[in-house]
């Protein structure tokens, strides 16, 4: 069981590391092409990963998958969110329509850890209600707040996966950043 949980990480690790030009990669990119120092620009990329709508989003996940747990009711769940506006936290993606192909990766591999089988469960009942209520997809932070559960890890661990991992992305990007040699100057166009 232990090598599992190992491979379970690493793939965790493996599959935050990196994605595009996300707003933290692109701000530590952005850092990067001022001549920030690495560190710097780790920091400026951090700043930007910890909000509530990038790997800071666990945080919603865990209270989701929570209440989930507690009322034994997905769907009674997911109509009090949307009852109080408010949206589901590890549903869609704007760059994925679909599962979110990491995410997918990860509830595969739940299934072998000692506590999957009842945290996949949850998960499901969430999934289905999701695409019958609102047709949204699960994304990466529902699947890491699902491993860190079936881990028996304790609360905020994805974010720190996340955050752990995409340390290594910052500093890919820095190095590329340096490279390149150029400030990042982005346009904006106003409306008339």
């Amino acid at each position: 069981a232990r090598a599992e949980q190992h491979r379970v990480l690493n793939a965790m690790l493996v599959l935050c590391a990196e994605h595009e030009l996300n707003a933290s990669s692109f701000t530590a990119r952005c850092a990067a092409s001022a001549g920030a120092s690495p560190y710097a620009t780790v920091n400026a990329g951090m700043c930007a990963l910890r909000g509530p709508k990038h790997a800071g989003a666990t945080l919603a996940v865990e209270e989701l998958l929570e209440a989930v747990a507690k009322s034994g009711d997905a769907t009674a769940v997911v109509t009090h969110y949307l009852a109080q506006g408010r949206s589901v936290p590890g549903f869609g993606h704007r760059v994925y329509r679909d599962l979110d192909p990491r995410a997918a990766i990860l509830f595969e591999m739940i299934e072998s850890l000692p506590g999957g089988s009842k945290e996949m469960r949850r998960v499901s009942q969430l999934i289905h209600t999701m695409a019958l209520g609102t047709g949204l997809k699960a994304n990466l932070d529902l699947a890491l707040v699902a491993c860190s559960r079936a881990l028996g890890a304790p609360a905020s661990t994805s974010l720190h996966i996340f955050c752990l991992a995409r340390v290594a992305g910052f500093i890919a990007h820095t190095i590329e950043q340096y490279q390149d040699g150029r400030l990042l100057r982005p346009r904006a166009e106003f409306e008339r």
